[in-house]
């Protein structure tokens, strides 16, 4: 039960995290307006872009907009009100009926564009996906995509799916990864289409525009465990590099705070599993309060930055500080020593977090994590203790 509780509360991290990078760098301009020729217009049924008239942007009831970025979690989502911003979206239905003037990120089994208008792109990663309104970019991730006869890519898609059916119209290009590709005759795709698909689809005549570039999936077996034992490679190495140079940054510009991990001992680490785990409820909770607030979001971010630095470098971290435990009871003197016992510790936390039976891997990613946030803040805590200390002396 705690394990799954730790995981859960790993989960809200993340998706906050996700949540405050999305709108600090996918945000785009404000305000719903209408569109310019230079950024691309609808497309009609004819073939032709259309642009709405003034009569029809001031027939607008502004009272029904939503003047903000809107975050929204729930069972069954439907957003039936104009949007003036970004739209994150997380439930088990969501369903855009109105007009949105930014991004749509969304998580959910399934996601319905019904007669809405995306003044930008959707993120979406869902079970299913139907379009039968007008999105300017999709970048998907589905089992099922379906470009309804009513749908509008107004620029480009970019899609993975077991299954993707279009019956609409894509004012720019396509590049999908398909199992299975359905185009009808009266869709239209204006641009270039590249596919990767174990099969070759059959696409009418005159449908795209320009260019069709289908890459068949020819992976052999051979190739498929070559190619993942050379990623498995380069992950260890990635992980070896990035721990060496944070351990070689520690005995540089931190010298006092190397000295420290390298004397801590087992009962340190257990009560550091209980620190950093304190630590990470806390900086989730202050999060969530802060998001909630304009002038909370910048200090959010800078919380949420600091708490994934402290975890990247946890890995380094553990490794030095059971180094320092071998060493102490060994006996073994030098920083080299040092160093490539605590490389040995790296390769053998990295092993252990590959394991993929019962999510062993992961739970131990997580505690390693956790337990070197609490190293760190452990320290410093202790350091500015120490100071005040003698400051009062």
């Amino acid at each position: 039960m705690e394990k799954n509780r730790v995981i859960k509360l790993i989960s809200l991290i993340l998706v906050i995290v996700i949540i405050a990078i999305s709108t600090v760098c996918f945000a785009t301009e404000q305000g719903i307006m209408p569109i310019s020729e230079s950024e691309g217009n609808p497309i009609s049924e004819e073939g032709e872009v259309s642009v709405p008239d003034d009569e029809e942007i001031e027939e607008i009831d502004r009272s029904e907009w939503v003047n903000s970025d809107a975050y929204l979690f729930d069972d069954d989502i439907v957003v039936n009100r104009i949007v003036d911003g970004n739209v994150f979206a997380m439930g088990q239905t969501v369903t855009i009926t109105e007009e949105v003037g930014g991004d749509v990120f969304v998580f959910a089994d399934k996601v319905i564009i019904d007669g809405g208008y995306i003044y930008s792109s959707i993120f979406a990663v869902a079970n299913e996906i139907e379009i039968n309104g007008l999105v300017y970019d999709l970048y998907a991730s589905a089992k099922t995509i379906t470009i309804g006869e009513k749908g509008i890519i107004n620029r480009d898609m970019k899609a993975t799916a077991d299954t993707i059916n279009i019956d609409g119209k894509i004012g720019r290009d396509v590049y999908l990864n398909v199992r299975e590709l359905n185009i009808s005759e009266q869709s239209i795709i204006q641009g270039n289409l590249e596919y990767t698909s174990s099969t070759e689809a059959s696409i009418p005549e005159e449908v795209v525009g320009k260019e069709i570039k289908y890459k068949p999936e020819a992976i052999t077996t051979t190739q498929s465990v070559q190619s993942t034992i050379l990623s498995y490679i380069g992950d260890l190495a990635k992980a070896l590099i990035y721990a060496l140079v944070v351990i070689l940054l520690a005995l540089w510009l931190a010298p006092k705070f190397t000295e420290k991990i390298k004397k801590v001992t087992g009962t340190d680490i257990a009560i550091s599993l209980g620190i950093g785990l304190i630590a990470c409820i806390v900086t989730g909770i202050v999060s969530l309060i802060l998001l909630f607030t304009v002038l909370g979001i910048p200090l959010m971010c800078t919380f949420m930055v600091m708490l994934f630095l402290l975890l990247s470098i946890s890995k380094a971290i553990v490794a030095m500080s059971i180094s320092g435990i071998i060493t102490n009871k060994a006996k073994i003197e030098g920083k080299m020593k040092f160093v490539l016992i605590a490389l040995l510790i790296v390769f053998a936390i990295w092993a252990i977090g590959e394991i993929p039976y019962f999510s062993i891997g992961g739970i131990f990613k997580i505690i390693v994590g956790i337990i070197g946030v609490g190293l760190v803040l452990t320290n410093i805590v202790n350091k500015k203790s120490k100071e005040i200390v003698n400051e009062n002396k």
